[in-house]
């Protein structure tokens, strides 16, 4: 799997990708990440680390960005200094329609999660953060 998806908390999220996927492989992403959103009975809020691995396809981002509208959907964050991935991050952030401001990127991971607090005060509390970058 190009991917990881942790549950850190109830109502926070956190994808690794480890490489850039296939077209079979991010519409997997996509449709378990839709899953996701769909099923769960609060709002989540999610936090991508693209350092590795980013979704490449259009139709697919697009199919991502329309996942932001759902009511579920809290807010996003990702973090990457790569400039591929800060390219296909600003396709998905200009195909969002409403919440811009909610799903932003970063160059530093710290930066992501002090947003994700600004989001949810104490979203991040009890987390082991050293782990989850480095797993």
């Amino acid at each position: 799997m190009p991917y990881k998806i942790q549950w850190l908390k109830d109502n926070l999220v956190y994808i690794t990708w480890k490489r850039t996927p296939g077209i079979t492989e991010a519409q997997r992403f996509v449709s378990e990440l839709d899953g996701i959103v769909r099923n769960s009975e609060q709002k989540l809020y999610f936090m991508s680390d693209l350092r590795r691995g980013r979704i490449i396809d259009i139709r697919v981002i697009q199919m991502l960005s329309r996942l932001t509208q759902h009511e579920n959907w809290a807010g996003s964050v990702a973090f990457t200094t790569d400039p591929v991935s800060r390219s296909f991050l600003n396709i998905f952030q200009g195909m969002i329609l409403e919440n811009k401001d909610r799903n932003p990127m970063f160059d530093e991971f710290e930066k992501a999660y002090s947003f994700l607090e600004t989001l949810s005060p104490g979203i991040t509390d009890g987390v082991d953060w050293e782990s989850v970058l480095n797993g």
